[in-house]
């Protein structure tokens, strides 16, 4: 058995992110990487570590401002030509989060917002689908690349 070489895991993280790109160029197609790297760099952003034990559609238990919250995170890639307002996708409102993050990444994998909004919040707006723009209507931008 050969010994495989052992990476940083930021190295990692940053070779997924050249690579996915490169994909993406070349075929048309997306790698499905955004949910690990958007809990990568959450995780890394805001100094987060996930529950022990685990807790079922629970990523991260909060610290600081969101301090004992339990942080679902959510992701979307936004390549030139997506759709205006992509959907983010299923959110399961009984499950045990109480704050949603949402990580949008450029082209390159490279993410430029988060946004956030509490479960409270989100369940006033039920009637609604949930796409990026809904989320950024109700929630509250928390973290940006500047300059990007």
């Amino acid at each position: 058995m050969t010994n495989l070489p052992s990476y940083a895991l930021d190295t990692l993280m940053q070779e997924t992110r050249r690579l996915a790109a490169t994909y993406r160029r070349q075929t048309g197609q997306a790698l499905p990487v955004s949910s690990e790297l958007a809990r990568y760099d959450v995780g890394s952003l805001f100094a987060l570590h996930a529950p022990k034990p685990p807790i079922a559609q629970v990523d991260f238990i909060g610290q600081g401002q969101w301090d004992g919250q339990n942080i679902l995170v959510k992701s979307r890639v936004l390549f030139k030509h997506t759709r205006r307002s992509p959907q983010i996708g299923n959110i399961d409102m009984n499950a045990a989060w109480d704050m949603l993050f949402l990580v949008l990444y450029n082209n390159e994998y490279e993410p430029y917002e988060i946004w956030g909004v509490s479960k409270a919040v989100l369940s006033e707006h039920l009637h609604q689908k949930y796409t990026i723009g809904s989320i950024k209507n109700i929630g509250s931008l928390i973290w940006h690349c500047a300059p990007c």
